[in-house]
């Protein structure tokens, strides 16, 4: 496989802890885009699949400028980040 991998994995904060990102198993996953035209492109061929789009293509400077980024569900229920992030060194 070509290019730049990174895998993080994260212990519940309480075993007791209620929610989706509590349970043992995979709940997220996140992958890089070239450019914002391409998360406007993967949200427009996304939109006649019926996907589970929780959030669409937008930026998001919480995570640093220039952030911009599309969220989906799978139809397993993990969470999907799209992003392009190009003020990140990742």
């Amino acid at each position: 496989m070509a290019g730049r991998y990174e895998l993080y994995l994260k212990a519940s904060p309480q075993p007791d802890c209620p929610g989706e990102r509590c349970v043992p198993g995979l709940q997220y996953r996140a992958f890089n885009a070239p450019d914002r035209a391409a998360l406007d492109a993967l949200r427009a061929r996304l939109l006649p699949l019926s996907a589970d789009v929780t959030d669409p293509p937008a930026e998001y400077p919480a995570y640093s400028a220039g952030y911009y980024a599309v969220f989906l569900r799978d139809s397993s229920g993990i969470a999907l980040e799209f992003c392009h992030p190009p003020n990140m060194t990742l």
